[in-house]
């Protein structure tokens, strides 16, 4: 999932921006917004089940018409709103606000932010350019990627491994059907995913366990070294 962060001062042109952005990305893939609303506080409508059952304490409330979902969650900050926009199959994550967050971002205005990788942009330059945001990954949709692998050529033995580590680089490994490796950067809590599609479970577990050795001895060699 592609995050696409946009933010700057307030009458700067973002939500227009916003507006007109997401039309040209559905046409490569699904899009997901995520607004900032600061300091302001959305209200429920009144008089309605929805509102009555998240006031008496539901977690999560969510409210279904013939067209759409509207969803009322207690609980959520921007990791775990990214974490289930990727979890949905969002292809474009787009962020409206956050500042502070360190992704790199659209900047409109005179905000100035060490982040900014395009300044008051057209649509069009945003769309030459989206190697320059970030990649997300999580768990769930790594596996994804290589279930579609693995349904396209009819076998394989799948693996995950997910941890704590501050490896940042990545290697190249033969001999496999499919790996996807990622590190969690951006101000989102380090983790690293590795899903492994192998042949067979033995190739996959063996390929598995030298990525995994060859990751701890670049960590010792690197504490080593500061």
């Amino acid at each position: 999932m592609k995050i696409i962060h946009v933010a700057g001062f307030s009458d700067t042109g973002k939500t227009r921006f916003v507006t007109s952005l997401i039309g040209a990305l559905r046409e490569q893939g699904t899009v997901g917004v995520v607004k900032h609303i600061g300091h302001h506080r959305q209200s429920l409508p009144e008089g309605k089940d929805t509102t009555l059952f998240y006031a008496h304490g539901a977690d999560i409330v969510v409210g279904i018409d013939n067209e759409k979902a509207l969803a009322a969650l207690r609980k959520q900050d921007l990791s775990g709103t990214l974490a289930m926009l990727a979890r949905a199959g969002i292809r474009f994550a787009v962020i409206e606000g956050f500042k502070t967050e360190p992704f790199p971002k659209i900047i409109f205005g005179d905000f100035e932010d060490d982040t900014c990788v395009l300044r008051n942009p057209d649509v069009g330059e945003v769309l030459a350019s989206l190697d320059l945001f970030f990649e997300y990954e999580t768990a769930e949709t790594l596996l994804r990627k290589l279930r579609q692998v693995q349904d396209a050529g009819g076998s394989g033995a799948l693996l995950l491994y997910r941890g704590v580590t501050g490896e940042e680089e990545t290697g190249s490994y033969e001999g496999l059907l499919d790996i996807r490796l990622s590190t969690k950067g951006g101000g989102l809590p380090g983790e690293t995913c590795i899903a492994v599609l192998g042949r067979t479970r033995a190739e996959a577990f063996s390929e598995l366990s030298r990525i995994l050795e060859e990751t701890a001895d670049r960590e010792t060699s690197r504490g080593k070294q500061e």
